[in-house]
């Protein structure tokens, strides 16, 4: 996850430690679990962590919108999968 992060971060012209942004994945993550937000409630400690990092406020907050695309790109890829795979295996009534 932070070395996507790091490589979106990257791409928006950002220069962040994997080490620091593996820590503000897990503070995001953390609070995420904690405020009842469905995990939306970490994006912005993960933005905070990135701009503490000496990335500009709008590069942030693009970096950890677009982390989480991708993110969401790729759970849709393999849920996918793991129903065509399913269905492959199993005979439907």
């Amino acid at each position: 996850y932070a070395l996507r992060w790091q490589r979106v971060t990257r791409s928006l012209g950002g220069e962040v430690g994997l080490a620091r942004l593996a820590a503000g994945r897990l503070a995001g993550d953390a609070v995420g679990s904690i405020v009842p937000s469905a995990r939306l409630a970490g994006e912005p400690v993960r933005a905070a962590v990135a701009c503490a990092g000496g990335v500009e406020a709008t590069q942030a907050s693009a970096g950890v919108a677009l982390d989480r695309v991708l993110e969401t790109i790729g759970n849709v890829l393999c849920a996918l999968l793991y129903v065509a795979v399913f269905a492959g295996t199993r005979e439907l009534p």
